[in-house]
């Protein structure tokens, strides 16, 4: 297993997070940019095509600092530095980006990740102040049990019940929609949890990732202990699986550069980076090409992953 780089931009502005519209070979790319004497956060959103194997800009709108994304149909969900939830559709017969709704409550914290229902158009979101929020038809739903940081949320993909958040306390909580409070806390890792992502081949099967460098494998009907877990070069600040090839896992690792993991045969490849890795999103349209950014650097990278025959 090994890479080849198709293409490599330098931003104006430190790009976060990138992820890939399922449906297209359509590119999102949030960017994040802080000013230290004004202490304002701005950012952008902006869509490239990678039909050419290159990375095209069709569109850019200025707008609050980005955190992450989500797509849903032709809609970009971004979750921002005002604490909103920024809801722009992507208009491909004239490649513009359109905001068309922001959710927002009037805490000052930043939104620092969000997630969409797979059975439906509920959102859910992450605040650094400690919350978690579920938004159902525009109406929000407080959870807090934290006054840390918390980084990543993460709808099951099996019961539409069910989503996960991440806290800068080392824990991760599971959560029931239909209660006020969650119904498991686990305590496994070492430091922030900052990741998850469900099997798309087992709904068994749910990934974990921590500022602890380690990536863990969970059965969901046994949270008690992780039956497998991979030792990254960095931070796990995002997973994502190969939609082409499940067996295949791919890392930012922050510090660690870019990873991607065969969890079949135990192979791995690192892609370097000489800043930190936060965004990473496969190409459903394109087998084994997959984006990714570092932030410092501002750099926008293209690759294939080539498999060893």
């Amino acid at each position: 297993m090994f890479f080849q780089e198709k293409d490599k931009l330098t931003l104006v502005a430190p790009p976060d997070t990138v992820e890939f519209d399922p449906t297209s070979n359509a590119l999102a790319v949030g960017c994040y940019n802080y000013n230290a004497e004004t202490k304002e956060r701005t950012g952008s959103l902006s869509v490239y095509d990678t039909t050419n194997l290159k990375l095209e800009l069709l569109a850019t709108i200025e707008t609050n600092a980005i955190l992450d994304i989500k797509w849903k149909n032709n809609l970009v969900y971004c979750a921002t530095s005002n604490n909103s939830i920024l809801c722009v559709d992507w208009q491909t017969s004239s490649n513009s980006l359109l905001p068309v709704q922001e959710l927002q409550k009037e805490e000052k914290s930043l939104c620092l990740a969000l997630d969409i229902s797979p059975f439906n158009n509920t959102l859910i979101s992450a605040h650094s102040d400690g919350t978690v929020k579920l938004w159902v038809n525009g109406n929000c739903h407080c959870f807090q049990e934290n006054s840390l940081d918390i980084w990543s949320v993460s709808f099951d993909t099996n019961c539409p019940f069910t989503f996960y958040s991440g806290s800068d306390d080392s824990t991760f909580k599971i959560w029931d929609s239909r209660q006020q409070s969650s119904v498991h806390t686990n305590k496994s890792h070492d430091a922030g949890v900052t990741s998850f992502s469900n099997d798309p081949s087992d709904a068994n099967i749910l990934l974990s990732g921590s500022y602890d460098d380690r990536m863990l494998f969970w059965d969901k009907r046994n949270f008690g202990k992780p039956f497998h877990q991979f030792k990254s070069a960095g931070g796990v600040w995002r997973i994502r699986f190969s939609p082409s090839n499940p067996q295949i896992i791919a890392i930012a690792a922050m510090y660690g550069g870019f990873q991607v993991y065969n969890r079949y045969n135990l192979e791995e490849i690192s892609i370097p980076t000489q800043s930190i890795a936060y965004g990473i999103s496969w190409n459903s349209q394109k087998k084994n090409f997959l984006a990714a950014s570092s932030f410092y650097d501002s750099l926008l990278g293209f690759w294939e992953i080539k498999f060893d025959l």
